[in-house]
């Protein structure tokens, strides 16, 4: 076994899963306050090469109509969903996530409304994954067990981190929707290691690497502070465009969690969270050890659910009633947009390439775009844009909607060095949310822009 910075975590083998059912969030599911300490990732793009952090989460957050709508949630893994829950009220349930993880893809249509156009790939572009992130809580319980006469013995528990590239990922889409996804190979049930994958991590979490976990408002247990966890990838995991003709063009990596306390021993079963007076737990109660992911959802089920017609971005999750049997045509690993609130887990890519023909040089500089305003406009009325240029050029500034169809063309015509003002005009365009494209030299920016009546 291989110790990597801090955490343990095991990861589950994965199957095909062709159900179409939406499915209800899973009931443990909650929006525990945490705290995140952010991490400023930087960026460098040049004419054939690309190197950045892909990060699905933001191209949702960002830059879609649902952006402002999701909610930020903290849900815990535990290898056996029998680990008891105990709510404030004493109430217990047993229905913990098994695994979780995400499928990148590089080529998603939404990166060119990003503040990073350039990170776009195409079919023609073959990639190396180097690094990962994930957004993290770990909660020990337990940090030691005894052994027999001879004393106490160290807790570890274990993180697996198994990566998935190729063919090892299946695309696949929704009857019902445009939507999109992707799934590793899970049959659930017995199994509980991936067998495709292309090689996994472990990673064993100790004393050191416990996350911290507080009483806030007079409930317990109830706090939990995050870290983000960055880690190098390993070797090999790469993508090969084959000059466009690879449609196998996918990476992934899932995050299963193993805990070094037994959760059953004869008829005890072991608690894991425990939402009452502690001075209320029974003497003698075992507690285990779990792990926490992070994650955002569109909590409003009034909003328009998330469409991805071109790509297979896709989160990965496995909870109890879907890793043991067949549920709603779901098997194993489920989409995060099966789910009737859509879940976006909180796990990032850092990606290098070596040739790249959607890339451009960046002028630093070159453009600067400052404000839309009034944001939100009335239909019918007049917006205004604000940008800054280094020397004189021609811009061309255009209105795209959500499925990134151009709506308008506002300006195609040359402006002098400096700050700038243009008119929009939204006669004839209906409510709804927009981007606006603001292109100069090749260089582009975007700024969201919602239209109301």
């Amino acid at each position: 076994m291989r110790k990597i910075f801090f955490l343990t975590i095991s990861i589950f083998t994965i199957t095909n899963v062709f159900g179409q059912a939406p499915l209800k969030n899973n009931p443990i599911h909650t929006d525990l306050k945490f705290s995140v300490p952010q991490k400023n990732i930087g960026h460098q793009f040049n004419k054939t090469t690309v190197s950045d952090w892909y990060q699905p989460n933001k191209f949702v957050e960002a830059d879609t109509m649902i952006g402002s709508t999701l909610v930020h949630f903290i849900n815990f893994m535990q290898h056996d969903s029998l680990a008891k829950n105990v709510n404030a009220n004493g109430s217990i349930d047993h229905n913990s996530w098994l695994s979780v993880g995400r499928v990148l893809d590089p080529k998603d249509t939404m990166i060119s409304y990003t503040s990073n156009p350039q990170q776009k790939l195409s079919n023609y572009t073959s990639y190396t994954l180097d690094s990962i992130r994930f957004t993290y809580a770990y909660v020990r319980n337990t940090d030691s067990l005894t052994n027999g006469s001879s004393g106490k013995i160290a807790v570890t528990d274990t993180l697996f981190i198994s990566y998935f590239k190729g063919s090892a990922i299946q695309k696949y889409s929704f009857s019902n929707t445009l939507n999109k996804y992707a799934l590793v190979n899970w049959k659930g049930d017995s199994i509980r290691m991936p067998s495709n994958y292309f090689t996994t991590d472990t990673v064993l979490l100790s004393k050191n690497d416990s996350t911290g976990i507080a009483n806030i408002g007079g409930g317990f247990e109830n706090f939990f502070n995050m870290k983000s966890f960055v880690h190098k990838a390993p070797t090999g995991i790469n993508i090969n465009a084959n000059n466009g003709y690879n449609t196998d063009n996918l990476i992934a990596y899932t995050l299963t969690f193993i805990s070094g306390i037994k959760t059953i021993i004869g008829n005890d079963t072991a608690v894991m969270r425990y939402h009452k007076d502690p001075s209320t737990l029974p003497a003698g109660t075992r507690r285990t050890n779990y792990f926490g992911f992070s994650f955002a959802e569109n909590k409003d089920l009034d909003t328009i659910a998330w469409q991805n017609p071109t790509y297979f971005n896709t989160s990965l999750l496995a909870p109890w009633w879907c890793a043991y049997t067949v549920s709603n045509n779901w098997y194993g690993y489920v989409p995060g947009n099966a789910y009737i609130n859509e879940m976006f887990i909180d796990a990032d890519f850092h990606l290098t390439t070596s040739s790249n023909a959607a890339v451009i040089e960046t002028k630093k500089n070159a453009l600067e775009v400052n404000s839309v305003f009034p944001n939100p406009v009335k239909i019918g009325e007049t917006a205004f844009i604000t940008f800054n240029l280094n020397v004189r050029s021609e811009i061309q500034i255009e209105l795209f909607d959500l499925m990134g169809n151009m709506v308008k063309q506002f300006s195609n015509k040359s402006f002098e060095a400096g700050e700038n003002t243009s008119e929009l005009c939204m006669e004839g365009i209906d409510a709804g949310i927009y981007f606006l494209r603001v292109s100069v030299n090749g260089m582009m920016q975007t700024k969201k822009l919602s239209i109301i009546r």
